[in-house]
């Protein structure tokens, strides 16, 4: 699982990028470009800088959002 815990990805081009199952949990996505990321079972928890558009983008390739308490794992 890639962990990308507390990252700074801001402006950030992950254009096609294998996010696959990855942990982005409060990740700063300020900017950043997903176009054509696989997100399959990434978990955007409490992550800042999606918009309701990409969210819904996002969920429909399979990401996993939920805001509240950390899962640390």
């Amino acid at each position: 699982m890639i962990k990308l815990l507390i990252a700074n990805l801001e402006e950030a081009n992950l254009k096609g990028a294998n996010l696959k199952g990855a942990d982005l949990q409060i990740a700063n996505l300020e900017g950043v470009n997903l176009e054509g990321a696989i997100v399959v079972k990434a978990l955007f928890i409490n992550t800042k800088g999606i918009s309701y558009k990409m969210r819904r983008d996002l969920e429909n390739r399979g990401a996993v959002f939920r805001d509240g308490p950390l899962v640390l794992a």
